[in-house]
């Protein structure tokens, strides 16, 4: 397949060179792949997650220890005390399991944060994004001017395109009282009251500041995106979460725009690890 490439922009900021070529060549589109833990899991029951990165836990023998957790947010739909849950052993570390897992209503959901990356990281740098390519540059922590994102990518022909990961895991379903908020007139559902995700499940002026910078490069030039990991098993749709951080659904608005482009993914919670079958999810 071939596919015209331009060159958006050149910027000594970003030093690196690349072949300028007016056309590239496309290769196949990566339609699943598999991101295995790098030991065994184990579940157990959540008894309580507290100081937010803590969580105690009672493993099937009866143990009562506790796990750190790897997600800042409140991780609302995916905590459930006295539901099961999926640690990975740290032993290494002062806390001895990593809680990555948590079984909802809906199925296994993940919660580790770290997750998305190393998904984005393998889908960029090994297969092609529809749509988009195949990168011949895959930059993690890319840091430019006095911002960094979470990836940098250029392609054959010099387009550049600075790309935010965020980690979805609140889906809002009727039993929620927010769920009426939103209108179901924006559904691509044929039955409005099917449940939806949000991005964030907390305020975060973080988030905010990621999709203001974004929409600045693209006004500059740049191509810039936003890309969702739903890692929660429900829901047909994401959204932003107005009803939790205006400002941020305010600027994604803005962003839009613009021009900023945003997908979702889902992403398998399975027993073993992460797996990715080419599930593309609306962003409304």
């Amino acid at each position: 397949m071939l596919w015209n490439c331009h060159n958006i922009r050149r910027d000594t900021q970003v030093n690196y060179v690349v072949d300028l070529r007016e056309i590239c060549y496309v290769p196949a589109m990566a339609t699943k792949f598999f991101l295995p833990y790098p030991s065994e899991v184990i579940e157990a029951t959540l008894i309580k997650r507290f100081k937010r990165f803590f969580a105690e836990v009672v493993l099937d023998d009866g143990t009562q220890t506790h796990a750190f957790c790897p997600n800042t947010g409140r991780i609302t739909s995916s905590i459930f005390e006295g539901g099961r849950v999926r640690l990975l052993p740290t032993p290494s570390a002062k806390i001895p399991f990593r809680w990555v897992q948590s079984l909802t209503p809906y199925g296994w959901s993940g919660i580790d944060t770290m997750t998305p990356n190393r998904f984005f990281r393998k889908l960029f740098s090994e297969f092609t994004v529809q749509g988009w390519g195949k990168a011949s540059l895959v930059k993690p922590e890319a840091t430019f001017g006095n911002s960094r994102f979470d990836y940098y990518l250029e392609y054959p022909g010099g387009v550049k395109r600075f790309v935010e990961v965020k980690s979805a895991t609140y889906c809002l379903d009727s039993t929620d009282p927010a769920f009426t908020s939103y209108s179901s007139s924006h559904s691509p559902s044929p039955n409005p009251h099917r449940p939806f995700l949000v991005f964030p499940d907390s305020p975060s002026e973080r988030a905010q500041k990621h999709i203001n910078r974004l929409h600045e490069l693209q006004r500059e030039g740049f191509i810039c995106s936003v890309l969702y990991a739903v890692q929660h098993p429900g829901g047909e749709f994401i959204t932003a979460a107005k009803h939790i951080d205006m400002a941020y659904a305010i600027a994604v608005s803005a962003a839009r725009l613009a021009g900023v482009e945003f997908r979702a993914f889902r992403l398998g919670a399975e027993p073993d690890g992460i797996r990715w079958e080419n599930e593309e999810i609306p962003v409304l």
